[in-house]
């Protein structure tokens, strides 16, 4: 909601002088969120208001007038050219952007010729000063005008400058859709008193007849509609409304109209009542009947367009037909127009459930059906009734007839809720104290009185149907005292850290981002034709998935026995979206069902790959078995610290991996722990994939971790690479070259890394190959010297020449 901070003053007395930052930091701690916060009407500057002298049609320019001004009081008219069509006859107050004036987005005026003629400035349209989207004509002051002082800037006569909160309203706080609700909350936060508005209708009365002998009611409907009053203006007439009432309108979202539909809007911005006026003559019968819709019934609502309703959608008709659809939108044929002159005011509370389902169904959310929906305070609507007749007969020029009609079957009652000191204590962590409590409450205007013990009372008004509950009153207590002074503490607990580690989740993940590969997080459901494709026997506990009760959709309607359906099916999405390359892995949880019934949530890690290798200036290999499977070993490496003790054997258990290429992962004991190789053809059929996809599927929580592992220092000293290029036998493979380098046994080797395996006959000697190997070393303790490095570097270099007869290159 959009709430202007000059308003919300004219609603608070402040005990002190209080800033808009201010308000907007106790609202936003208080958990009425300010979300943004704008200062309007103070972009602009030079603008004044001004008096027409006299206006003619310019000689060279059919749409042009010359328009002479004054911005004193026997001042020297000054001539500026206005295009537009709506320039008031002298003696009309319009504002006057003079020479030199800065306008939103720093454009600035001077003077100018215009088909000829010198002009001084120009007349300001609303768009023109940001003040709204008109640009139809150039604003005309009214009646109010005429009070201003000519030549004042107009920014401080019209009361243009204010701060604009959007504030983020909880959905159960309807009491805070209206400025008079905000303005409650800046009083108890800030210190202060809040003030209703003017609605002493003494001043407009005619007491000539009455309204009930105008008009008459009937709710047929007692439960959709607790309370309907209506009222009726007579002599009105229809015009623009004032110009701080447009402004206002404007700086909380709503776009001015007439007066007569402008006070509506403003009182339900005001008290957060939302109000309807039917032009009075086109009711016929003169009577209100408020009861449920006809199925299939039809009415043409206010945006032109029939509308067709069900038999759960509640109607304000008149004596013939529907004029209204409650708390919704009112009805084509009792709309306000620019020839009436009599209104019928409508203030009612309807029922929010009602009003929601039909907002929703219709697809007419609104200001006045988003409060309705928050359920608006029965008790409420006299007073914004009586404000709204007000202001139309104050701006309309017409007088409210005495008396109202108010159905008001059940008068709803104020509750009474009681609350505990000592559980207020216990539940916020702080004792404020009695006497605390009770101040902070009233302050909020509720009405308390100290009970026996501990016990405190509160009569909570009908506008707070927040508060029901003990709980409800300590957190008003908590929110009002100050979040931020309830000490932050921890809380007491004897629950000891659960041992498990997540330490083989952290490195297998690390270890598969190292890879190249990125984390998917898929959802915990699938469907039970994925699980059926993988093609596990019905015996399997991966074949039979639990069940969900009240899935949201069939294809999340079981729990996943395996992580590889999500992964294969995010594979098919980014193929239909061409994108081939795919590298995605989970960690996470699958659900298997145990012979003895329970249920069995191991932690599995699963891989897919597809595609293309990283390639250089050109398309990379396709991927194949080896890339999958080094994975795997990466990750292994970074649990164990080496693979050393892990086989990979053919044949293994999961049918979901092709026969011909795929492994199962064997552990130390000869318990297989996973599996990897390429997906089986049938089911990248069944998931809809046509290229070779390769993955990994490995039991996490089947690996013995040790736990005595320690992290290791980052290494504080620099590091250094040499590298050894060599001519070898062809037939020696890169594995006897590396344990070579390893049995070296020197301490300061920290990595070793293959370069280059060449074999290009036309550069090396048939039975040969060229390898390039790069060894780096680094100490922890010191930077390394050349001589350390050449020394440790011949004895490794020596070692490969000697034992592999081969040569340098």
């Amino acid at each position: 909601m959009l709430a202007s901070w000059s308003w919300l003053n004219e609603l608070v007395e402040f005990d002190r002088e209080i800033s808009a930052e201010e308000g907007a930091a106790a609202l936003t701690g208080a958990g009425l969120e300010v979300e943004e916060f704008r200062r309007v009407g103070t972009d602009f500057t030079g603008v004044v208001i001004a008096e027409v002298v006299s206006k003619e049609k310019h000689p060279n320019a059919d749409k042009l007038t010359i328009v002479n001004v004054i911005d004193s009081v026997g001042g020297e008219p000054t001539v500026v050219i206005c295009g537009a069509p709506n320039v008031p006859e002298p003696g009309g107050r319009v504002l006057w952007a003079k020479p030199g004036a800065v306008l939103p987005g720093g454009f600035q005026l001077g003077e100018k010729k215009l088909k000829g003629i010198l002009s001084a400035g120009m007349l300001c349209a609303e768009d023109e000063l940001g003040l709204g989207d008109d640009h139809d004509g150039i604003v005309v002051l009214g009646d109010e005008g005429k009070q201003l002082e000519l030549g004042a800037p107009a920014a401080e006569a019209l009361g243009l400058a204010d701060v604009v909160f959007d504030l983020c309203i909880p959905a159960n706080r309807a009491d805070a859709l209206g400025h008079v609700g905000i303005a409650r909350e800046l009083a108890a936060l800030l210190g202060g008193r809040a003030k209703l508005p003017d609605a002493d209708l003494s001043s407009v009365l005619d007491r000539r007849e009455t309204c009930a002998d105008l008009v008459s009611i009937s709710i047929e409907d007692k439960d959709a509609c607790p309370r309907y009053l209506a009222r009726v203006i007579k002599g009105l007439s229809v015009g623009p409304s004032p110009m701080w009432m447009q402004q206002r309108l404007r700086n909380v979202g709503v776009r001015p109209i007439s007066n007569l539909v402008d006070v509506t809007n403003y009182v339900m911005f005001e008290l957060g009542q939302p109000m309807h006026a039917f032009d009075y003559d086109k009711i016929e019968g003169q009577r209100i009947v408020v009861r449920k819709a006809v199925d299939g019934e039809k009415m043409t609502t206010l945006d032109d367009t029939e509308r067709s309703l069900l038999g759960s959608d509640l109607l304000i008709c008149d004596a013939k037909a529907p004029v209204a659809i409650a708390g919704v939108m009112g009805g084509q044929t009792s709309e306000v127009s620019d020839s009436t002159t009599s209104v019928l005011l409508e203030s009612a509370s309807f029922d929010a459930m009602t009003v929601r389902r039909a907002a929703k169904r219709l697809g007419l959310h609104s200001d006045a059906s988003h409060r309705f929906e928050r359920a608006v305070d029965p008790n409420g609507t006299d007073l914004a009734s009586r404000r709204a007749a007000l202001l139309l007969a104050r701006h309309g020029n017409g007088k409210v007839v005495d008396g109202s009609v108010d159905e008001y079957p059940k008068e709803v009652a104020p509750m009474t809720v009681t609350m505990r000191r000592s559980r207020c204590a216990a539940l916020s962590g702080i004792d404020v104290g009695r006497d605390v409590m009770v101040e902070t409450l009233e302050r909020q205007g509720l009405t308390v009185k100290a009970g026996e013990g501990d016990i405190i009372e509160a009569t909570v008004p009908t506008s707070r149907a927040d508060i029901t509950r003990e709980v409800d009153l300590i957190e008003e207590v908590v929110r009002i005292y100050g979040f931020a002074r309830v000490p932050a503490t921890l809380p007491a607990t004897t629950v000891r850290p659960k041992r498990r580690s997540d330490r083989r989740r952290v490195l297998a993940q690390a270890a598969m981002i190292q890879s190249g590969y990125c984390e998917s997080l898929t959802y915990g459901f699938t469907s039970p034709q994925k699980v059926a494709a993988l093609g596990y026997a019905s015996d399997a506990p991966e074949a039979n998935p639990i069940k969900i009760d009240n899935p949201m959709t069939v294809e999340q309607s079981v729990m996943r026995t395996s992580l590889w359906p999500n992964l294969l099916t995010s594979v098919a999405h980014n193929g239909k979206h061409d994108v081939h390359n795919v590298r995605l892995f989970e960690l996470g949880s699958v659900f298997l069902r145990k012979p003895n019934g329970s249920i069995a949530e191991p932690m599995h890690l699963c891989s897919v790959l597809a595609g293309r290798r990283d390639g250089w200036l050109r398309p990379g290999a396709d991927v194949d078995f080896f890339d999958a499977k080094g994975a795997v070993i990466t990750v292994l490496e970074s649990l164990f610290g080496s693979a050393d003790g892990f086989s990979f054997r053919p044949n293994p258990r999961s049918p979901v991996l092709h026969p011909g290429i795929s492994a199962g992962i064997f552990d130390s004991s000869g318990k297989e722990i996973g599996c990897v190789g390429e997906i089986h053809p049938k089911v990248r059929e069944a998931f809809d994939i046509d290229t070779p996809v390769f993955g990994v599927e490995l039991d996490v929580d089947a690996l013995e971790v040790p736990e005595d592992a320690q992290m290791m220092e980052i290494p504080r000293y620099p590091a250094v690479s040499r590298d050894i290029s060599m001519l070898v036998g062809d037939e020696i493979p890169a594995s006897q070259m590396l344990e070579i380098i390893e049995s070296c046994q020197e301490p300061l080797v920290a990595g070793i890394q293959v370069l280059e395996d060449y074999r290009d006959p036309a550069h090396v000697p048939l039975g040969k190959k060229g390898m390039l190997w790069s060894v780096t070393y680094r100490s922890l303790e010191r930077t390394l010297t050349d001589a350390e490095v050449d020394k440790v570097h011949k004895h490794i270099e020596d070692r490969l020449l000697g034992d592999l007869q081969a040569t340098r290159r």
